[in-house]
C-alpha cells in the first residue's frame, strides 16, 4: 500500500513538470511517518512551488490526508542546488 501513496505524489509531479527525467522523489521511511525528498530541474520548481508555495502546499495537504488514514506523517521536501523548500 506505501507504494500507491509514493506512486499518488510522483504522478502530480510527473503531470507538472517538463524534464520528467530530471524528477527524483527519495523516500525516506520512518517510525513516525514518511518524508519525500523532491529534486527537480530548476525550470520545473516554479511549477511544483506555485504562486507563494500554494502548489507544494496543496500536495501536502492532500499527501497529509492519505498518509493520515495510515497513522503515518508526511513530509515534502523540494531541493534545488543552493536552497531547500519545506
Amino acid at each position: 500500500m506505501a507504494e500507491h501513496r509514493d506512486q499518488l505524489l510522483t504522478s502530480f509531479l510527473l503531470a507538472l513538470v517538463d524534464h520528467p527525467d530530471e524528477l527524483h522523489v527519495n523516500v525516506l521511511r520512518h517510525s513516525a511517518g514518511v518524508i519525500y525528498d523532491v529534486k527537480a530541474a530548476d525550470a520545473d520548481l516554479g511549477r511544483i512551488l506555485g504562486k507563494k508555495g500554494a502548489t507544494v502546499n496543496s500536495m501536502r495537504s492532500l499527501m497529509a490526508s492519505v498518509c493520515g488514514k495510515f497513522g503515518e506523517s508526511v513530509r515534502i521536501i523540494v531541493q534545488t542546488d543552493s536552497t531547500v523548500a519545506q
